[in-house]
Protein backbone atom coordinates (compact mmCIF):
# COMPACT_ATOMS: atom_id res chain seq x y z
CA UNK A 1 0.00 0.00 0.00
CA UNK A 2 1.40 3.53 -0.85
CA UNK A 3 2.53 5.50 1.82
CA UNK A 4 2.28 2.59 4.43
CA UNK A 5 3.36 4.08 8.06
CA UNK A 6 5.74 2.10 10.31
CA UNK A 7 6.18 2.55 13.93
CA UNK A 8 8.71 5.16 13.53
CA UNK A 9 6.61 7.36 11.32
CA UNK A 10 3.77 7.03 13.81
CA UNK A 11 6.36 8.25 16.64
CA UNK A 12 7.87 11.31 14.07
CA UNK A 13 4.38 11.96 13.12
CA UNK A 14 3.06 12.61 17.08
CA UNK A 15 6.42 14.66 17.91
CA UNK A 16 5.78 16.95 15.27
CA UNK A 17 1.96 17.34 16.00
CA UNK A 18 3.11 17.98 20.01
CA UNK A 19 6.00 20.49 18.61
CA UNK A 20 3.35 22.52 16.39
CA UNK A 21 1.08 22.28 19.93
CA UNK A 22 3.76 23.98 22.06
CA UNK A 23 4.68 26.71 19.65
CA UNK A 24 4.57 29.95 20.45
CA UNK A 25 1.64 32.13 19.59
CA UNK A 26 -0.95 29.02 19.46
CA UNK A 27 -1.39 28.66 23.97
CA UNK A 28 -4.55 30.78 24.05
CA UNK A 29 -5.93 28.13 21.24
CA UNK A 30 -4.56 25.33 23.36
CA UNK A 31 -6.16 26.09 26.50
CA UNK A 32 -9.38 26.69 25.31
CA UNK A 33 -9.27 23.54 23.81
CA UNK A 34 -8.45 21.76 26.91
CA UNK A 35 -10.56 23.36 29.31
CA UNK A 36 -13.82 22.67 26.68
CA UNK A 37 -12.28 18.47 27.72
CA UNK A 38 -11.93 19.14 31.15
CA UNK A 39 -15.36 20.81 31.32
CA UNK A 40 -17.38 17.73 30.52
CA UNK A 41 -14.85 15.15 31.70
CA UNK A 42 -14.40 17.24 35.38
CA UNK A 43 -17.84 19.10 35.79
CA UNK A 44 -17.34 21.71 38.63
CA UNK A 45 -19.44 20.07 41.08
CA UNK A 46 -17.22 16.91 41.14
CA UNK A 47 -14.50 17.53 43.02
CA UNK A 48 -13.22 13.95 43.72
CA UNK A 49 -10.28 14.18 41.78
CA UNK A 50 -6.71 15.17 42.37
CA UNK A 51 -4.23 16.64 40.58
CA UNK A 52 -2.26 13.59 40.26
CA UNK A 53 -5.52 11.86 38.62
CA UNK A 54 -5.11 14.18 35.83
CA UNK A 55 -1.81 13.03 35.14
CA UNK A 56 -2.17 9.08 34.96
CA UNK A 57 -1.67 7.80 31.23
CA UNK A 58 -4.89 6.82 30.75
CA UNK A 59 -5.98 10.37 31.36
CA UNK A 60 -3.64 11.92 29.12
CA UNK A 61 -4.04 9.46 26.88
CA UNK A 62 -7.49 10.63 25.78
CA UNK A 63 -6.50 14.15 25.69
CA UNK A 64 -4.21 14.45 24.06
CA UNK A 65 -5.77 11.94 20.86
CA UNK A 66 -8.45 14.87 21.22
CA UNK A 67 -5.86 17.33 21.01
CA UNK A 68 -4.33 15.35 17.68
CA UNK A 69 -7.71 14.96 16.11
CA UNK A 70 -10.65 15.99 17.31
CA UNK A 71 -10.00 19.58 19.05
CA UNK A 72 -10.03 22.43 16.95
CA UNK A 73 -7.73 24.70 17.06
CA UNK A 74 -6.29 28.39 15.40
CA UNK A 75 -7.76 28.07 11.84
CA UNK A 76 -7.42 23.95 12.05
CA UNK A 77 -9.82 21.55 12.46
CA UNK A 78 -7.36 19.38 14.68
CA UNK A 79 -3.35 19.47 15.38
CA UNK A 80 -3.04 16.43 12.70
CA UNK A 81 -4.56 18.17 10.04
CA UNK A 82 -2.52 21.26 10.85
CA UNK A 83 0.94 19.59 10.67
CA UNK A 84 -0.23 17.68 7.54
CA UNK A 85 -0.92 21.66 6.09
CA UNK A 86 2.06 23.14 7.29
CA UNK A 87 5.01 20.80 7.20
CA UNK A 88 3.83 18.27 4.63
CA UNK A 89 7.03 18.03 2.87
CA UNK A 90 9.35 17.50 5.44
CA UNK A 91 7.18 14.22 6.32
CA UNK A 92 7.90 11.11 5.49
CA UNK A 93 5.34 9.58 3.11
CA UNK A 94 4.17 7.35 5.93
CA UNK A 95 3.99 10.23 8.72
CA UNK A 96 1.39 11.52 5.91
CA UNK A 97 -0.67 8.91 5.82
CA UNK A 98 -0.53 8.10 9.52
CA UNK A 99 -1.63 12.09 10.12
CA UNK A 100 -4.58 11.67 7.47
CA UNK A 101 -5.84 9.07 8.85
CA UNK A 102 -5.49 10.34 12.31
CA UNK A 103 -7.32 13.17 11.49
CA UNK A 104 -9.79 11.46 9.74
CA UNK A 105 -10.49 9.13 12.48
CA UNK A 106 -13.47 9.20 15.01
CA UNK A 107 -13.37 8.48 18.60
CA UNK A 108 -14.74 4.61 19.38
CA UNK A 109 -16.01 3.21 21.96
CA UNK A 110 -15.78 -1.11 21.46
CA UNK A 111 -16.64 -3.77 23.57
CA UNK A 112 -14.58 -6.88 23.19
CA UNK A 113 -16.85 -10.29 22.19
CA UNK A 114 -14.48 -12.66 21.88
CA UNK A 115 -10.77 -13.68 22.50
CA UNK A 116 -9.62 -15.49 19.95
CA UNK A 117 -5.76 -17.58 19.68
CA UNK A 118 -2.45 -15.10 19.10
CA UNK A 119 -4.80 -12.28 20.61
CA UNK A 120 -7.18 -11.90 17.57
CA UNK A 121 -9.92 -9.42 19.26
CA UNK A 122 -13.58 -9.10 17.70
CA UNK A 123 -14.87 -6.08 19.04
CA UNK A 124 -18.57 -4.34 18.15
CA UNK A 125 -18.57 -0.81 18.05
CA UNK A 126 -21.28 0.48 20.86
CA UNK A 127 -22.63 3.03 18.60
CA UNK A 128 -23.30 1.55 15.21
CA UNK A 129 -23.83 -2.51 16.29
CA UNK A 130 -20.78 -3.34 13.45
CA UNK A 131 -18.17 -5.87 14.39
CA UNK A 132 -14.71 -6.17 13.26
CA UNK A 133 -11.78 -8.88 14.07
CA UNK A 134 -8.29 -7.34 14.81
CA UNK A 135 -4.73 -8.11 15.66
CA UNK A 136 -4.85 -6.71 19.47
CA UNK A 137 -1.92 -4.49 20.17
CA UNK A 138 0.54 -4.81 22.80
CA UNK A 139 -0.60 -5.60 25.86
CA UNK A 140 -3.81 -7.57 24.85
CA UNK A 141 -2.99 -10.88 26.82
CA UNK A 142 -4.45 -8.48 29.97
CA UNK A 143 -7.94 -7.72 28.26
CA UNK A 144 -11.11 -10.04 28.45
CA UNK A 145 -14.55 -10.66 26.95
CA UNK A 146 -16.54 -7.83 27.97
CA UNK A 147 -14.28 -5.54 28.41
CA UNK A 148 -15.07 -1.87 26.74
CA UNK A 149 -12.27 -0.03 24.81
CA UNK A 150 -12.16 3.74 23.56
CA UNK A 151 -9.87 3.86 20.90
CA UNK A 152 -9.18 5.13 17.05
CA UNK A 153 -10.08 2.40 14.57
CA UNK A 154 -7.03 3.58 11.89
CA UNK A 155 -6.39 1.75 8.26
CA UNK A 156 -3.34 -0.49 8.44
CA UNK A 157 -0.83 -1.43 6.33
CA UNK A 158 -2.79 -3.88 4.14
CA UNK A 159 -5.75 -4.47 2.31
CA UNK A 160 -9.04 -4.70 5.22
CA UNK A 161 -6.33 -4.37 8.05
CA UNK A 162 -7.51 -2.14 11.09
CA UNK A 163 -5.96 -1.08 13.67
CA UNK A 164 -6.49 0.49 17.17
CA UNK A 165 -4.34 3.45 18.23
CA UNK A 166 -4.97 5.25 21.34
CA UNK A 167 -6.11 2.87 23.51
CA UNK A 168 -7.70 3.19 26.72
CA UNK A 169 -9.62 0.46 29.02
CA UNK A 170 -13.10 2.21 30.48
CA UNK A 171 -14.98 0.84 33.91
CA UNK A 172 -18.71 -0.14 33.27
CA UNK A 173 -20.66 -2.84 31.14
CA UNK A 174 -21.40 -2.06 27.57
CA UNK A 175 -25.18 -1.76 28.47
CA UNK A 176 -24.14 0.93 31.04
CA UNK A 177 -21.85 2.91 28.37
CA UNK A 178 -24.60 2.63 25.97
CA UNK A 179 -27.42 3.81 28.21
CA UNK A 180 -24.95 7.24 28.88
CA UNK A 181 -23.85 8.03 25.54
CA UNK A 182 -27.68 8.07 24.66
CA UNK A 183 -28.16 10.38 27.13
CA UNK A 184 -25.18 12.91 26.40
CA UNK A 185 -26.00 12.87 22.80
CA UNK A 186 -29.65 13.42 23.58
CA UNK A 187 -28.07 16.33 26.14
CA UNK A 188 -26.46 17.80 23.27
CA UNK A 189 -29.25 17.60 21.28
CA UNK A 190 -31.39 19.80 23.93
CA UNK A 191 -29.08 22.10 25.04
CA UNK A 192 -26.15 22.37 23.13
CA UNK A 193 -24.80 25.50 20.74
CA UNK A 194 -27.11 25.97 17.93
CA UNK A 195 -24.24 24.86 15.62
CA UNK A 196 -23.59 21.46 17.30
CA UNK A 197 -27.31 20.80 17.40
CA UNK A 198 -27.92 20.99 13.30
CA UNK A 199 -24.91 19.04 13.08
CA UNK A 200 -25.57 16.27 15.17
CA UNK A 201 -29.21 16.54 13.39
CA UNK A 202 -27.79 16.01 9.87
CA UNK A 203 -26.48 13.37 7.54
CA UNK A 204 -23.24 13.44 9.60
CA UNK A 205 -24.53 13.44 12.65
CA UNK A 206 -23.03 10.16 13.78
CA UNK A 207 -19.45 11.39 12.41
CA UNK A 208 -19.88 14.64 14.23
CA UNK A 209 -20.62 13.00 17.80
CA UNK A 210 -17.85 10.78 17.94
CA UNK A 211 -15.75 13.81 17.49
CA UNK A 212 -17.26 15.30 20.84
CA UNK A 213 -16.56 11.57 22.61
CA UNK A 214 -12.86 11.72 23.99
CA UNK A 215 -13.71 14.02 27.39
CA UNK A 216 -16.97 12.02 27.20
CA UNK A 217 -14.54 8.75 27.63
CA UNK A 218 -12.10 10.69 30.03
CA UNK A 219 -14.96 11.36 32.55
CA UNK A 220 -15.93 7.61 32.49
CA UNK A 221 -11.96 6.17 32.97
CA UNK A 222 -11.92 9.00 35.99
CA UNK A 223 -15.17 7.54 37.45
CA UNK A 224 -13.64 4.18 37.57
CA UNK A 225 -10.53 5.31 39.67
CA UNK A 226 -10.30 4.63 43.40
CA UNK A 227 -10.34 7.52 45.47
Amino acid sequence: MAGAYSTDDRDLALARVDHWLGADGRQEELEEAIASFLMVALPEEDNAFEEKDLQNPNFQTLLSGWLEADAPLSEFPCAAMAVLTTEKEELAAGSRRYLSLLADSRLGFFEIQELAPEFRLTLRDLLSGESCVIQGPEGSEQLETGDVLAARLLDGNHDDEKVLDSLVLLPGSAADIRILLHEYRQGLIQEGDDEVVQALESSKGDRVFRKLLAPVAGRLWMAGVEA
